[in-house]
């Protein structure tokens, strides 16, 4: 038997191994790191002993997977290359004995150190400066077919030598905004659009930027690029092992007008990966309205592509139980950098909590509906144009307690997509097409309401003066209008709010806020966030919606459709911040002897649209459930939580 049927049939043997159910173990998975961080090594758990003991340690603490880092930028690495990958096979051998799969973190695209040679022997793989085609930099051009061969070879190799069950593959992105304008780059695009590559070292193309139509179909075509060779290296690992996943993360908001600079957005990222990710690089207490804001745009495109999503935390032992609580109110699986030695609650405590939700079949359970519109974010790098106005927007929401979620564009089209919310809102989305004019205004003629901000719907899907904005459908005669202006249309109602509240009302992130000079940097304005929440009530009026009422700002909610021993119910998510009291400047002392400060909640009252027939709740803080009085009140149905009942996070189960 030669070396690559063996490496074959080890690997199928590794997959044997395993518990069934492989196509499905990223949903609700907990992982951490197997040892080290990027530049460690991995020679000290090179022993079959070491390894199947530090196994069996992680699964008892009931993780599911691991996250093996180490030798990081492997172009650095490649002289060691049989080492690596033996170690690499014991580490694995001994993770599946105790039911863990293996997650593989590597940038096989980073040219530096060692890697030069490497360079120096293929100058024309380096990505080349569009603008001046002199500049060449560090990350490898990914249209390049010898380098495209040279990453697959490497890949299929150490997974057929192995049998890692997943990769998270660093770096597959451009250098910047400018790159590439190498000819394998310039051949593509000449093939696929059959005309000559963008003038992009003309005077002006990268300052026009995102106002140029030609410069925005260009950086979505990177963005293409790179998932062709995501996809292209995914089938090619898949033909070694069927059941191998693909991880890809970003730390970038989806709102946000820079995500083309180096890639694509993550709807778009979405389609060549099996899960998506959020690298968190400190603990979320001190950010939280940020954190939540980010983690529930994920969640949503989560839901709309069926793709698990988890978060990763770089946590202190004390900050372990707020951040696992964190990442399951958001419907995320969790990726804890450390493994926390704590005693209460113990980490296999909270990973096998048995009041969990289960993330692959729960849906978030919204009355408002927030446009994510990424055709109006390709239009400019302003970030007050419409970044910081969703973003605003959103957070002041989740403060507010409003059941939320975000709606990712695509869904806008989709029929009956729009049913679920009671009421649309959208936050300065100019560029609305007429396919998407149409599925609004159905929705509201239907008996939604609708409530537009600023210049929404006003210009086209190209960015031109729309012939037919959907502003005119809100009948603006005060522009100016300070408070929100209605109109009914069928059976619905179209709002008009012109004030630009979002960019006030949003708070940057503070992650790490030792990092900043200054310490805490509060909203510009923390009274744009009241207005906003108001502008929602009145549009909402009378309309059914979910509300908890009773703590101060801080508490957090997240509703979601799920079900529980075969019933249906509403999963209700409750996460105490209320503990953050900070001036502008002002740090938190958060270290391993400091955990989030979360004070003793009041009594709360919960107010739930439709019939609740059993209400539990439970809290790893709690010994059992405690069952909750239900009351009817109109369309609502009431509960009421006791004051203290917990003191960091809850779920209430509302039973139909």
């Amino acid at each position: 038997m030669n070396r690559g049927t063996a490496a074959a049939v080890a690997a199928l043997a590794l997959v044997a191994c395993l518990p069934a159910g492989a196509a499905d173990w990223t949903w609700n998975m907990a992982f951490t790191q197997w040892a080290g961080s990027n530049n460690a090594d991995r020679y000290y758990t090179a022993t079959p002993e070491y390894c199947d003991a530090k196994a069996a340690e992680i699964a008892a603490a009931g993780y599911t997977a691991v996250m093996l880092s180490g030798y990081h930028f492997r172009l650095n690495f490649l002289n060691r290359g049989d080492d690596v990958r033996a170690i690499t096979r014991t580490i694995v051998e001994a993770c599946h004995r105790h039911g863990l799969r293996v997650i593989e973190h590597v940038d096989l695209t980073i040219v530096y150190y060692d890697a030069y040679p490497l360079a120096w022997q293929h100058p024309d793989w380096l990505q080349l400066h569009a603008a001046d085609m002199m500049t060449r930099h560090r990350i490898f051009c990914f249209n390049n077919p010898e380098f495209r061969r040279f990453y697959i070879d490497w890949a299929t190799g150490f997974q057929r030598d192995t049998g890692v069950d997943a990769w998270q593959m660093d770096e597959i992105s451009w250098m910047g905004r400018g790159y590439c304008g190498c000819r394998w780059c310039r051949a593509k695009w000449r093939e696929q659009k059959g005309r000559p590559y963008p003038a992009v070292e003309g005077p002006g193309f990268f300052e026009r930027a995102l106002a140029d139509a030609q410069y925005r179909e260009w950086m979505h075509w990177r963005g293409d690029c790179l998932n062709d060779f995501r996809a292209e290296v995914r089938d090619a690992l898949l033909a070694v092992n069927p059941d191998v996943r693909m991880f890809n993360y970003t730390t970038a908001g989806q709102s946000s007008p820079y995500v083309w600079t180096r890639g694509g957005d993550y709807a778009s990222r979405v389609q060549s990966v099996d899960t998506i990710g959020t690298e968190l690089n400190a603990v979320p207490f001190d950010s939280y309205p940020y954190v939540a804001m980010l983690l529930a745009q994920r969640r949503a495109l989560s839901e709309t592509t069926g793709t698990p999503a988890w978060a990763k935390f770089d946590i202190t032992r004390p900050s372990a139980y707020f951040c696992w609580a964190f990442g399951r109110a958001c419907g995320h699986s969790l990726w804890w950098s450390l493994q926390p030695a704590n005693e209460d609650p113990r980490p296999q405590d909270l990973l096998q909590w048995p009041w969990q939700m289960d993330d692959e079949t729960a849906r978030l359970d919204a009355d408002v509906g927030l446009l994510l519109s990424a055709t109006t974010r390709d239009l400019r790098y302003d970030f007050e144009y419409f970044q910081e106005e969703f973003d605003g927007w959103l957070q002041a929401l989740l403060l507010g307690n409003y059941a939320t979620r975000v709606i990712i564009e695509s869904e806008l089209t989709e029929p009956g997509a729009l049913d679920r919310y009671r009421l649309i809102v959208l936050p300065n989305c100019t560029a609305i097409s007429p396919e998407q004019k149409a599925a609004l205004m159905d929705y509201v003629r239907a008996g939604g309401r609708l409530l537009l901000t600023c210049e929404a719907g006003t210009l086209d899907a190209d960015g031109n003066p729309s012939a037919d904005p959907l502003r005119a459908e809100a009948d603006v005669t005060r522009p100016d209008a300070k408070t929100p202006t209605r109109r009914a249309v069928g059976e619905g109602e179209v709002w008009y709010l012109a004030a630009k509240l979002g960019p006030d009302a949003y708070e940057q992130s503070q992650l790490p806020a030792k990092y900043r000079d200054g310490g805490f940097i509060p909203p510009d304005d923390p009274e744009a966030i009241a207005r906003i929440q108001a502008g929602a009530a009145t549009a909402l009026g009378d309309a059914p919606r979910f509300s908890v009422t009773g703590a101060g700002r801080g508490l957090l909610s997240w509703v979601y459709r799920s079900e529980r021993d075969g019933r249906p119910a509403r999963a209700i998510h409750l996460l105490n911040c209320t503990g953050r009291d900070l001036q502008p400047g002002d740090t938190i002392a958060f270290d391993h002897d400091s955990p989030p400060p979360t004070p003793p909640l009041p009594e709360l009252t919960m107010r739930l649209p439709g019939a609740v027939s059993e209400a539990l709740l439970a809290s790893p803080e709690l010994p059992e459930p405690v069952a909750l009085p239900v009351a009817r009140e109109g369309e609502h149905s009431v509960l009421v939580i006791p004051a203290g009942s917990f003191a960091t996070y809850g779920v209430v189960w509302a039973y139909d």
